[in-house]
């Protein structure tokens, strides 16, 4: 393993090119990029060469002239595979693939006696009341008391750069 870090003078290794980290800076320290989907030339900026035979086109491009790093903006990181957890595969994304964000499909059951009425809407059979945005009941504005229901399902997260050694 020790052949695929390039060595500094005084013997300590330094990161391979295409590895990726986070980091809290505005713009990339010297001899890292940031992880924008910017396309780079290894010809013209021979900086860029170790970086290409890293991780060639995987990120988009056609050759040297034109590849693209990752675009790590706005998403999580998945590792590359699958494996298995709780006898359930997880994964199967390859190097380079963009998954669209999902929610595992579940229901949520009603006590009592429901029944979706023709426009749709579920209605109390024994009082004819909708369950929706009543004290106690279902609402399409706020998710269990809280107000931050929203286009997407995501964990709490603080945002910062993505950056590729060169």
């Amino acid at each position: 393993m020790r052949e695929n870090f390039r060595q500094e003078a005084s013997g300590v290794a330094v990161m391979p090119p295409g590895v990726i980290l986070s980091y809290a800076g505005a713009s990339a320290p010297a001899g890292w990029l940031l992880c924008d989907g910017t396309a780079y030339n290894g010809t013209t900026s021979p900086e860029y060469a170790n970086l290409f035979a890293a991780i060639g086109n995987v990120w988009g491009g056609s050759d040297i002239t034109d590849f693209k790093v990752p675009n790590n903006q706005g998403v999580g990181q998945t590792g590359a595979g699958t494996q298995t957890i709780n006898a359930r595969a997880k994964g199967g994304d390859s190097l380079g693939d963009t998954v669209e964000d999902s929610m595992e499909d579940h229901e949520h059951s009603l006590a009592g006696s429901w029944y979706k009425n023709e426009s749709g809407g579920v209605i109390d059979t024994s009082t004819g009341a909708s369950p929706y945005n009543a004290p106690g009941g279902l609402s399409t504005e706020n998710h269990n008391g809280r107000t931050n229901a929203n286009a997407e399902t995501k964990m709490s997260s603080i945002v910062v750069n993505f950056i590729i050694k060169t």
